[in-house]
Formats: structure tokens, C-alpha cells, sequence
């Protein structure tokens, strides 16, 4: 049967004569489409707050505060991108990028994601002082009081102890030093 013959609606993509299986496939066809493309800064801006124990403005982050830091958070978030070397002095922003990647990847795209800092010393002060205010913060609905009262205590192997945070509930995030080959050798992760 040629299309537009008698039987078949005109106007009608999927050619099919049933007009409820036409709405049916179409919404199967919408709810199997692939998500909108997100802008990664503009969901960052939306989404991200400062806290006080990491910094001295609270509320949304904005990039217009440090214009320079967004072609390297672009670069960080691309997925294309294998490496980011930033040749910069201190207090300049950089671990607002890799905090903002941190929140970003946690609900876009969450998978295991290794932090290497000098030393224990230095991971319990990033957990504590850095990503546990960011996701305490981040403006995305978690329900950050519940999951404080459902963590385990323990340590570095413990789930949401200094050493080892799950964040939304979806992205184990690792924390080791960087002079012990184990740990960097022990945990499989894309970040």
C-alpha cells in the first residue's frame, strides 16, 4: 500500500492507522529521548552556593565573580578532555572548579571519582571543610539531614566517613593521600 493511501491518517510520521497506538509510540518515543543538553556553567550558577566554612561570600555561585574560570571548568566537565593543567598562583579558584565538577558530575553524570590530596591530614580537611559544606549547600534537593543521620562512621573504607563520601546518593567519592600507592591503585573510578 502506497503512503497516504486511504486507510492511513494523513500528517501522520509513524504511519500507523490506529490513532491511540500513534499516541502511544509517540510518548514511548519521548520518554527514550535522550535528556536536553545541559550548559554546564549555567547549571553550576543555578545550582551552586558558596559555604561558610570554604568562603568569605556566601550564597550563588557566579562566575562572573572570576570570569577565567570558565573555559576550565568547560575543559574539566568536557568528557572529551583527558587532562587540565592550570598554571596558576593560590587562592585563585581552583578548587571552586574541581568542587563545582564534583556537584555537577554527582547529579548529571555520577560515577566513582578518586580526590588525592598530600596527606590524611589534608583529606579530612577537604571532606569536612570543603565537600561536605558544598553538598550541605548545593541548591538540588537533597535531603542533606537525612543522609548525615543514615551515615556510617568508621574509617577511611567506611561509607560517608572523612575518608569516603556518597554524594545524592549516587557518586562515592574517595578521599586518599597521595603517598600511598594502595590506595591510589584500589579504587576503580572515572573521575
Amino acid at each position: 500500500m502506497k503512503r497516504g493511501a486511504i486507510n492511513e491518517p494523513v500528517g501522520n510520521p509513524l504511519g500507523v492507522c490506529d490513532p491511540g497506538l500513534a499516541e502511544v509510540l509517540e510518548a514511548l518515543s519521548k520518554a527514550f529521548a535522550a535528556p536536553p543538553k545541559v550548559d554546564p556553567i549555567a547549571w553550576l550558577e543555578e545550582h551552586r552556593r558558596l559555604s561558610p566554612e570554604s568562603s568569605r561570600e556566601l550564597g550563588p555561585f557566579h562566575f562572573s565573580r572570576a570570569p577565567y574560570l570558565i573555559e576550565p571548568q568547560r575543559a574539566i566537565l568536557d568528557t572529551d578532555t583527558r587532562e587540565v593543567v592550570l598554571n596558576w598562583s593560590s587562592q585563585c579558584g581552583k578548587s571552586e572548579l574541581w568542587l563545582n565538577a564534583l556537584l555537577y558530575w554527582s547529579v548529571n553524570s555520577p560515577a566513582p571519582c578518586l580526590v588525592v590530596a598530600p596527606d590524611w591530614k589534608s583529606c579530612k580537611s577537604l571532606s569536612a571543610d570543603r565537600i561536605k559544606p558544598m553538598a550541605r549547600d548545593a541548591a538540588i534537593g537533597w535531603d542533606y539531614d537525612k543522609t548525615r543521620e543514615e551515615q556510617q562512621l568508621g574509617g577511611p573504607g567506611a561509607d560517608n566517613s572523612a575518608f569516603r563520601i556518597t554524594l545524592n546518593g549516587k557518586m562515592p567519592v574517595t578521599l586518599v593521600h597521595a603517598s600511598s600507592a594502595s590506595a591510589l591503585a584500589m579504587k576503580p573510578a572515572k573521575y
